[in-house]
């Protein structure tokens, strides 16, 4: 009966874990890939999230950096849009925009960027288990004159990145990547836990015989605490990140170090929503920290 009731209980922490958490720290946070969680999103009903971003180094004030990045949601908690909005030297705005579509099952299927010229698409192709098979680059013409609203009027192939997979057991396989006649030149073994988390990752450059390694640490919630990377091209000891969580299950640090020695520390300011209000980055290096404020808007 204990037994029935611990699973039960670590089955609703790892649950309520999954809801907290505004951002999810196995994405490229603060990336152009996806990196809110949806869950949370949908619950909260947002529509987007501004961020302004401030840099301040030591001993002296705060200075905008003159950049506001836009996150828009659609109601289901998936991004759909990223604006990015520069601010020239004249006072203009340089806009850029990134379109995201998802697929039935939740998937990334589409990534859409802009420049002067038109919009690239790439657009992900999953096998049965999820797993990205096939990226196709495409160009598109938009058949609005707006870059804010974008209607796919033609499109033109470009060229394609395969990957062969290769499921070995149910906790390992391996990635090939493929060249443009089809010959792979790049492997990457992957292990994973019982609860389907990436453990290891180990990269070859099938010519060269480079390593890339990296690895990840979780705790009984399932929550990413470590990660390690190493590569034999820096040349430098690995890099260790760990991550903090509050009661709450809510991402509000990240240390980033070599040697023992913090390179970058980044701090989330949260409020009593689990909102995350500020985003602090200490670089140790640089004698600075980067300041970025959030604010936000909901659907009715």
């Amino acid at each position: 009966m204990f037994r029935y009731l611990f699973t039960i209980a670590i089955f609703i922490l790892t649950v309520l874990a999954a809801f907290a958490q505004m951002v999810n720290p196995e994405q490229n946070l603060f990336s152009d890939e996806p990196f809110f969680n949806p869950e949370f999103i949908k619950k909260n009903k947002i529509k987007s999230i501004s961020t302004e971003h401030f840099f301040k180094p030591d001993q002296e004030k705060m200075h905008p950096k003159g950049l506001i990045i836009i996150y828009e949601f659609s109601p289901d908690g998936n991004i759909n849009k990223r604006i990015s909005k520069y601010r020239m030297p004249g006072g203009d705005f340089d806009t850029t925009y990134i379109y995201y579509e998802f697929d039935q099952a939740g998937r990334w299927s589409i990534k859409r960027t802009i420049d002067n010229f038109g919009f690239y698409s790439l657009t992900f192709i999953h096998d049965e288990k999820g797993n990205v098979i096939e990226e196709v680059l495409s160009r598109e013409l938009n058949a609005t004159a707006s870059k804010g609203n974008f209607i796919l009027s033609k499109q033109y192939h470009m060229g394609s990145e395969k990957y062969e997979i290769d499921y070995i057991t149910s906790n390992f396989f391996k990635k090939r990547f493929l060249n443009n006649i089809g010959k792979p030149f790049k492997e990457i073994a992957y292990a994973l836990n019982d609860k389907g988390k990436v453990i290891e990752e180990t990269g070859t450059f099938l010519t060269t015989r480079m390593l890339e390694r990296k690895t990840y640490k979780y705790d009984a919630n399932n929550r990413l605490v470590e990660k390690t990377e190493y590569s034999d091209a820096s040349k430098q000891a690995e890099l260790l990140y760990e991550y903090k969580y509050d009661e709450k299950s809510n991402l509000v640090e990240i240390k980033k170090l070599r040697n023992s020695l913090p390179l970058l520390v980044t701090d989330f300011m949260l409020d009593e929503r689990s909102f995350i209000i500020a985003k602090l980055s200490r670089d140790n290096a640089a004698k600075m920290i980067d300041v970025i404020k959030f604010s936000y808007e909901f659907h009715l």
